[in-house]
């Protein structure tokens, strides 16, 4: 994965202090043996607000009639739209969360909920492993990120970057400046803000032989060793299929022709020539009620000057529409191609990448191998379209036909994507054979 691509992958918002734990764990397969480990690391950020002042909120509350002691809020500082500097930084940052992602695998938990009495897979926040043969490789990119990181904040508390960046918030914030330049942050706090610690790589022994603890006990820390794996390679297995599902969504969407509304009813004529960006159907979401469709809208108004071309309309909506009414709105293939958006093919890369380097974690797991094997489908072709990104996007601009031949492609590698997708759905958790200690075997199969 080259960083260029990694500019192109973020991972929420950012917040003060980031902090990734990664627990290790040794595994080992029929095959062979897999150790795991723990990576954690935290990153400092600039401070992104000013909370309101007293007497801010005593202003506010008189006038609109309100208690003081309900008004939360506060005034945005620093903001990476404004300044060219902090959108450098932002980007750094947002790498080393990336680079982890390359190599390591979200840890997942059981979580019994008390109603339905089922086991769920649910995410344990900023927790990730790692397998050991990889260490060398991350560390050797983290460090390289996290220097470039640290060098830029030297820069950002710079007297001549400092002053240009206090000035735009003086001038965003208006008025409002008098209530918080005593309270704006100096060079040398901005300079503070800016860390990143060095890794800590850290064992977990998943076998218990602690002689304080009795045997009954370790044996059930080491079956709860045992299940917090099964749930981390099940649910990650589960979100690399669901993340890669969307990319090949994306990719054969945009590969095609716009689909645009073209309502005969005088009540709809709102949609008509809308384009239709992304449709979801009951069957690829349980969250659509059946009958239904969500679909996200773009709104155009006709050009005045060519009938045939059309301008958008803010930004699309997404509508939640039953399927009579919106075959009623009468969906229409344009000859019009869609956009093709080259971070759409690094995207898609950087997941095939992404997979192809967790494999060791996954491919014992006999649900996973559909996809590894779709994985290095999609690198393979990638690499007969052109290779790089680039040569993708402008050969497939420049050639209908092999832009056709491309959405036939992709929609092939999605329709597989959705197969086991549904298949990991139904199957509710992973199964895997795991040791837990060197001699004894323990079957990972859910019950």
């Amino acid at each position: 994965m080259t960083q260029q691509m990694s500019l192109n992958t973020t991972e929420g918002p950012i917040s003060d202090i980031e902090t990734q734990t990664q627990e290790a764990a040794e595994v080992t397969t029929e095959d062979a043996k897999l150790q795991m480990y723990a990576v954690s690391f935290s990153v400092g950020w600039l401070p992104g607000s000013i909370s309101l002042t007293d007497q801010a909120k005593t202003a506010i509350s008189s006038s609109r009639g309100s208690d003081k002691r309900s008004i939360r809020g506060s005034y945005a500082i620093l903001g990476a739209s404004r300044d060219n500097l902090i959108k450098e930084g932002a980007t750094l940052k947002r790498m080393l969360t990336v680079i982890r992602d390359q190599y390591t695998i979200p840890e997942y938990t059981l979580r019994s909920v008390a109603y339905s009495g089922e086991d769920r897979h649910e995410k344990v926040k900023g927790r990730y492993l790692i397998e050991a043969v990889k260490i060398d490789e991350f560390l050797t990119r983290f460090d390289d990120i996290r220097q470039q990181y640290l060098d830029w904040g030297k820069r950002v508390a710079e007297d001549q970057n400092y002053s240009r960046i206090r000035e735009a918030d003086k001038i965003a914030l208006g008025l409002d400046w008098d209530v918080v330049s005593n309270r704006y942050p100096t060079a040398g706090s901005l300079g503070d803000c800016i860390s990143c610690d060095v890794p800590k790589i850290e064992p977990f022994n998943a076998d218990i032989s602690i002689e304080d603890i009795a045997p009954a006990t370790a044996e059930r820390l080491k079956q709860q060793t045992k299940d917090r794996l099964e749930a981390s390679i099940s649910g990650a297995t589960a979100e690399l299929v669901c993340e890669f599902r969307r990319m090949l969504e994306a990719i054969t969407r945009n590969c095609g022709k716009r689909v645009r509304l073209f309502p005969t009813s005088a009540d709809k004529q709102k949609y008509r020539a809308a384009e239709v960006t992304n449709i979801i159907r009951h069957e690829n979401d349980s969250d659509v009620p059946e009958d239904h469709v969500m679909v996200t809208l773009q709104f155009v108004t006709q050009s005045s000057t060519d009938p045939s071309k059309f301008h958008n309309m803010g930004t699309a909506k997404q509508e939640l529409l039953t399927v009579e009414d919106y075959k009623s709105l009468h969906p229409t293939d344009t000859d019009e191609y869609r956009k093709l958006a080259k971070s759409s093919f690094e995207n898609l890369s950087w997941m095939a990448e992404k997979i192809d380097s967790v494999k060791g974690m996954l491919s014992s797991d006999e649900e996973s191998q559909p996809l590894l094997s779709l994985a290095g489908e999609v690198q393979r072709e990638l690499g007969e379209l052109g290779g790089s990104v680039s040569s993708i996007t402008n050969a497939l601009k420049a050639n209908n036909f092999a832009r056709s031949q491309a959405k036939s492609m992709f929609q092939g590698f999605l329709d597989k994507a959705k197969v086991q997708e549904t298949k990991l759905k139904q199957a509710g958790r992973s199964r895997r054979r795991v040791t837990v200690n060197k001699n004894e075997k323990v079957d990972g199969d859910s019950d």
